[in-house]
């Protein structure tokens, strides 16, 4: 018996974890078990030839908010070419099956976790009358490793996904652990520090923990991060954090472990006790907001805080409030989300109560509720957009921090969209030099010292490790300053050892910076100090 199981992913450099799940649960069945990875990207055609060359008794495909439109075009082409049994899985069917089955008969649903179901199905040869199978899945503990030695040889540079526990110990009534029994079901910690010592030889860029909340158990998170941080590696691991379990152990711990070995993700959602209660999620926003800033003050690890507007009672003003208590907490990324009505969740069902309006289709994103217009939310699309441009890419960091000093950094981004509305500056843009004429003409414009401002984008410039020279407009002398650098250079290169391993013949190749503005804040350069990058060294030379 043939079987195929079919990923659909968002970016060729994903990769499906559930799928591998089963293909290792049936390791020892006697069906001939093939994994292809696709992605949304790929030509339908190429999707179905794909599924036609394998010739699959049983199809197993898992369906996800950003594949669903395409498996459904895909199910209408592969039911008038072939005869295969198939079988839908995944958060985006297990939730509504009936009315997938509705409108595609020829389907059967696996709803929920589904490596018993899936052995069960194989079991019986594909002859199950039923259209919906949900069968109980074995403790989480007994579930195989899910990738095979050729994988992990094949995985230099890329994006692996692990899972150490199962399940959620809350109910925020927005996502789908709200709509049924998900109890938290572990992994032995030692079989979890073995899993990922094996992770992290295998060369790849990022493990990037599924679990939904790390540090649930506080006790168990800080025994896998001493671990992580004995591993040696070049790995970077990837943990969701909930803020209120923050612990001052869990803090001293990471004290230790290697700069940029961890990345965090941490549900901030809203600082609106109202809308926290509404959506059953209990946080003290204050202390949520001093854990994420006790995170980014050690400054070693990327720090990504997540918010959500369209919220139950929050309006514009309460989301301001939002916004800038998370601001000042100093997370590296602000992920302006906006409130999915996923199907099978708590507030899908609460949905009329708070007067929520959203799209039928995929993501199911909120278009209006009671508390926020439309016109509002599309205003905060575009604050998102110019949020990604100036604050997340961490290009424009001193720059932001400095102009946000003279306001809150939700007002600098009201002020800079309602400029870029003037001037017809595209807020999408991620390039470097146009972001940066961008914020000097905006600078101009409010009348402020242009000096200062040039001086922190060249600041950032230089620190941000960016390739090439400095945009003319930024330091129109820098020729003349360069030559004088360069003299310094070559009078003392033989007592710089910052210079060892460098010939005077790449002295040209420096970029320099050093503060034109006696306003520029000496704890990041004082004046007469020369900052020089080389490559991707930076070092101070005078």
């Amino acid at each position: 018996m043939k079987v195929m199981f079919l990923a659909l992913n968002a970016r060729y450099y994903h990769s499906n974890l559930a799928l591998r799940y089963l293909r290792q649960y049936l390791k020892n069945s006697n069906a001939d078990v093939v994994l292809e990875e696709l992605t949304i990207s790929t030509p339908l055609r190429e999707i179905v030839k794909c599924i036609y060359d394998h010739s699959p008794d049983a199809l197993f495909i898992s369906v996800y908010i950003w594949n669903s439109s395409v498996i459904k075009m895909l199910l209408r082409e592969v039911e008038s070419l072939m005869k295969c049994r198939i079988y839908l899985g995944g958060p985006e069917v297990s939730f509504n099956a009936e009315e997938w089955i509705c409108n595609f008969p020829q389907i059967t649903v696996i709803a929920h976790a589904g490596e018993e179901s899936v052995r069960k199905i194989i079991e019986l040869k594909c002859k199950n009358e039923e259209k919906i199978i949900s069968e109980p899945n074995p403790p989480f503990d007994e579930i195989p490793f899910p990738y095979t030695e050729e994988e992990l040889s094949s995985a230099e540079n890329k994006i692996l996904y692990y899972e150490s526990s199962r399940g959620c110990a809350f109910s925020c009534s927005y996502c789908l652990s709200s709509s049924y029994s998900c109890k938290i079901d572990i992994r032995n910690i030692e079989r979890v520090k073995d899993e990922l010592s094996i992770l992290s030889k295998s060369g790849c860029a990022v493990v990037k923990f599924v679990d939904r909340t790390f540090n649930y158990d506080n006790k168990r998170a800080i025994e896998i991060i001493r671990h992580i941080s004995n591993l040696k590696t070049d790995t970077v691991f990837h943990l969701e954090l909930h803020p209120e379990f923050v612990s001052d152990e869990f803090i001293e711990v990471l004290k230790d472990v290697p700069s940029g070995r961890l990345r965090f993700e941490i549900g901030f959602q809203s600082a609106n006790a109202e809308t926290l209660r509404a959506v059953n999620r209990y946080q003290n926003p204050e202390n949520s907001a001093a854990s994420i800033r006790r995170i980014a003050d050690l400054k070693k690890f990327h720090v990504h805080a997540d918010l959500i507007a369209g919220l139950p009672h929050e309006d514009y003003k309460s989301f301001r409030k939002t916004f800038n208590l998370l601001a000042s907490a100093g997370p590296d990324n602000i992920q302006l989300g906006f409130l999915k009505i996923l199907p099978g969740t708590k507030i899908e069902s609460q949905k009329n109560i708070f007067g929520i309006k959203h799209f039928c289709s995929p993501p199911y994103e909120v278009i209006e509720t009671n508390d926020i217009s439309f016109a509002e939310l599309s205003k905060l699309h575009e604050i998102d957009s110019i949020l990604d441009s100036v604050y997340n890419s961490s290009n424009f960091r001193e720059t932001i921090q400095y102009l946000s000093s003279k306001e809150t950094l939700f007002d600098l981004l009201e002020s800079l969209l309602s400029y870029a509305a003037e001037s017809g500056f595209d807020i999408k843009t991620k390039n470097w030099k146009d972001v940066s004429s961008f914020l000097l003409k905006y600078w101009r414009y409010k009348l402020s010292d242009i000096q200062i401002l040039s001086d922190y984008l060249c600041y950032d410039f230089v620190t941000s490790k960016m390739s090439g020279a400095y945009p003319a407009f930024l330091f129109p002398e820098y020729e003349s300053f360069k030559n004088k650098c360069l003299g310094i250079l070559k009078l003392n290169s033989d007592s710089r050892s910052c210079l060892k391993g460098i010939t005077p013949k790449e002295y040209s190749k420096f970029l320099f910076f050093s503060p034109r503005s006696m306003h520029f804040p000496e704890n990041l350069c004082r004046q007469n100090e020369i900052i020089a990058l080389y490559k991707d060294r930076l070092f101070n030379i005078v």
